[in-house]
């Protein structure tokens, strides 16, 4: 294949839905009135195009849903719909790699319970709205439930997942600026 002619950078990253349709977030928690256009703006300067995950909650629950933590998503059943959702995002891993893109990374959302990389919320007591309990206090070190399913969906089938790096989006006192630098500073070991 003559790549001499072709401006592409042959660089991929799978994204969380809500990264380019903040629609999706749960009630309370948008950052933004569209998409989060500063983190496509820094994907962009890497030359790094995206793929869309689907939102889980969105397609299982709907718009108006109520805030949830990890544990109420974690049943078999909710599993099993994560996992079929992770099968066209393993699909397109697979033929990208074919075609000698890299898959920079899957970039979740830390806070949220099905997109969290290195946080989300838990809590085997929590129901109902979540400004009952301070949301720092549900977050603990782990995946979210999709993420979980997105990594193994694609070890069971033999494709070896990106590395995966959590947005701290869902930290409303957290800079913006300083979750961008922490995405550049990944994105600089990433593509070094």
């Amino acid at each position: 294949m003559n790549r001499a002619n072709d401006a592409r950078a042959y660089r991929i990253a799978l994204v969380s839905h809500c990264l380019l349709n903040s629609n999706s977030k749960v009630y309370e928690l948008a950052r933004h009135p569209g998409m989060a256009m500063e983190v496509l703006e820094v994907l962009n300067r890497h030359d790094i195009g995206v793929i869309q995950l689907p939102c889980p909650e969105l397609l299982h629950l709907g718009p108006s849903r109520w805030w949830q933590v990890k544990d109420m998503y974690d049943t078999p059943a909710y599993r099993r719909f994560c996992r079929q959702l992770a099968v066209p995002a393993t699909d397109q891993v697979r033929l990208y790699r074919q075609a000698g893109a890299t898959v920079v990374c899957v970039l979740g959302v830390d806070g949220s319970p099905n997109c969290g990389v290195s946080v989300t919320p838990r809590s085997g007591e929590w129901g109902g709205r979540p400004r009952e309990m301070p949301f720092e206090s549900l977050v603990v070190p782990g995946r979210g439930v999709f993420m979980e399913e997105i990594d193994r969906h694609m070890r069971d089938s033999a494709v070896e997942p990106p590395p995966f790096f959590g947005l701290a989006l869902e930290d409303m006192n957290r800079p913006l600026a300083d979750i961008l630098r922490d995405l550049e500073d990944f994105l600089a070991t990433q593509l070094a």
